[in-house]
């Protein structure tokens, strides 16, 4: 059994008392409200009910390059993946299915249970598609993440363009592996190789088991597995000593953001904190994706898709890293 050091029980302990007051308090000007797990009783579960990341109501541009730029009316928009969002809310694809309903473009799309994905064959008579999105106050990350699967946010940009061959083969063969990898472990999801790597160490692990938390149950359907299920994983299992999480509504002018942010991790001989601008980055992927993949080099100040909304199918790998610009 893990022990936690003295450091670390004082600061669990002046948290859990002053957490969600100090949380509260910065929510006039951030917007926070801050948890540290584990809470009582030794849980990792965050509150349910609580909080609530709005559906989509305004319009949403969608561009398609070399296509054109239409607005979508999420009210209007037929949802594809019933298996992953509460109703009311949408993917990325959605949208871009519901242009075709409407004869604002031509496509051709299909889902591919090999991939677990709907993959898009064609537009307008052009091969080879991809995406990249991001939400109010961020910028467009080269996103490897399945388009059924990313969440739609009022306020967020969308581009379809013509993506590398290379690129998106190697996308398309990471989602195969992922598929092949969650049926080998009987549709358990686990992780081969999970890494936290801070300001002074680092911390692997291997062949992590990922349980769901529905700390997003105001989203996902209940069962969905998240990148942020990863470290409540963890924590469960004994190889976190603490967590603290921070719901943001807005930052600074910037909404909507409404998600967990982590600012604080320990484990064994191992504590790192964000303090903007140095923020928690994660990125989910598998080797054959590194070369096509940017550094993280976004701060605490940039929203991008929080760890509590990518949703998982069976990565291999998955990685958290403290950055500062």
């Amino acid at each position: 059994m893990k022990t936690r050091s003295p450091g670390l029980r004082r600061f669990l302990g002046f948290s859990l008392a002053l957490g969600l007051v100090l949380g509260a308090a910065a929510g006039a000007q951030a917007a926070g409200t801050s948890y540290v797990l584990p809470a009582g009783q030794g849980s990792w579960a965050l509150p349910t009910g609580v909080h609530i990341g709005r559906a989509p109501s305004a319009a949403i541009q969608v561009e398609i390059r070399g296509i054109g730029t239409f607005p979508v009316d999420p009210s209007e928009v037929t949802p594809r993946r019933p298996d992953v969002f509460r109703p009311g809310h949408l993917s990325v694809f959605d949208l871009v299915a519901h242009l075709a309903e409407q004869g604002k473009i031509q496509a051709a799309h299909r889902l591919d249970p090999a991939m677990n994905t709907h993959v898009i064959e064609s537009l307008n008579g052009r091969v080879g598609w991809w995406y990249d999105a991001h939400y109010a106050g961020g910028k467009f990350e080269r996103t490897t993440l399945r388009m059924d699967h990313y969440p739609v946010k009022d306020g967020m940009k969308i581009l379809l363009y013509l993506e590398q061959p290379d690129r998106l083969a190697a996308i398309y063969t990471s989602f195969r592996e992922e598929v092949a990898r969650l049926a080998a472990n009987e549709k358990r999801v686990v992780i081969p190789e999970v890494t936290i790597r801070g300001p002074r160490g680092s911390l692997i692990f291997r062949d992590v088991p990922v349980t769901p938390h529905d700390a997003r149950g105001d989203v996902f359907q209940p069962g969905v597995v998240t990148a942020l299920d990863v470290l409540l994983s963890l924590g469960k299992l004994g190889n976190l000593f603490g967590l603290r999480l921070t719901w943001r509504t807005r930052v600074g002018e910037t909404e909507p953001v409404e998600g967990y942010y982590v600012d604080f991790i320990a484990g064994a001989d191992f504590s790192a904190e964000a303090n903007s601008p140095c923020a928690f980055v994660y990125d989910v992927g598998a080797e054959i994706l590194t070369k096509f993949k940017p550094p993280h080099g976004h701060t605490a100040a940039q929203i991008h898709l929080s760890s509590d909304l990518h949703v998982l199918v069976s990565p291999e790998r998955v990685k958290w890293a403290w950055v500062c610009p």
